[in-house]
């Protein structure tokens, strides 16, 4: 009799200390506490996943700016290798070109620039609905193909040739052909992004 009086008083201590009488009196969330709860859930979420698409678009978007670069910059080093072993170099002022017969005598720059290549044919190389072409044709009808392709929206190429002759020293420099353009994507994230690009070169024939 008197060890379960002990027992009882015990139990009876125990159920009234702090944190008996916490766990007894807790009795889960409240609805206005789970409403808190998952707001700021939902907001958190809301703000990861703004950063998550917005790093997505701007890595699409950096390598659309990577690929346009890349691609206009190919066809500039196919321009400028197939200058450098080229011969009359003139503006065409008309289509088909025929060397030198169809030379401009008046115009130095344009968009079109016409020369022999060190295989003798008669290329064109010109700006044709924002798309860099070349032909070997003489720039005949049907003859043209593209090098930039849809990847790069070419917006201005201008070649500007520059020839010095000296006839009382008797040898003159070989025509310097410049080349500037103006290049974009056609993006709709890159409408207003441009890059300029300029090189020259001259011919190497001897």
């Amino acid at each position: 009799m008197m060890r379960y009086k002990k027992l009882h008083n015990v139990r009876r201590v125990l159920l009234n200390c702090d944190i008996f009488v916490a766990l007894r009196s807790s009795s889960g969330f409240t609805v206005l506490e789970l409403v808190v709860a998952m707001g700021i859930f939902i907001t958190l979420m809301g703000i990861i996943s703004g950063i998550f698409v917005g790093s997505i678009r701007s890595q699409r978007t950096l390598v659309e700016l990577i690929a346009a670069n890349d691609t206009a910059n190919l066809a500039l080093e196919q321009i400028t290798r197939e200058i450098r072993t080229g011969r009359e170099f003139c503006i065409p002022a008309s289509l088909p070109a025929t060397l030198p017969g169809s030379c401009s005598g008046t115009l130095n720059q344009s968009n079109i620039l016409a020369f022999q290549n060190a295989n003798g044919a008669t290329v064109v190389y010109r700006l044709e609905n924002n798309v860099i072409e070349r032909s070997e044709n003489g720039g005949a009808i049907g003859t043209f193909f593209s090098l930039t392709g849809n990847r790069v929206f070419v917006e201005k190429l201008q070649f500007y040739i520059v020839s010095e002759s000296f006839p009382a020293r008797g040898y003159e420099w070989p025509p310097r052909i410049t080349i500037t353009t103006t290049i974009g994507s056609p993006s709709v994230n890159l409408q207003n992004m441009f890059t300029n690009i300029q090189t020259t070169v001259s011919g190497r024939n001897i």
